[in-house]
């Protein structure tokens, strides 16, 4: 993300996107609300990259938030 200190890792724009509209469509609520591959039609991609982006975008954010633990 723009605004992301230079030492925490940041999401590509292509991460970006996913992120949002899985925040959008639901994705992180409980139950979930939509799919890998409903988040691929949408989005016009393979439900395999979403799975991918989506996997970079919460290690990034895992990464970040064990730092700010310390």
């Amino acid at each position: 993300m723009s605004d992301a200190p230079s030492s925490a890792p940041s999401l590509t724009d292509e991460e970006e996107r996913v992120v949002a509209a899985a925040l959008d469509a639901g994705y992180y609520e409980q139950p979930r609300k939509t799919t890998h591959t409903e988040l691929a039609l949408r989005l016009g991609t393979d439900p395999a990259t979403v799975a991918t982006l989506l996997r970079r975008a919460e290690s990034s954010a895992m990464v970040v938030a064990l730092r700010n633990q310390t």
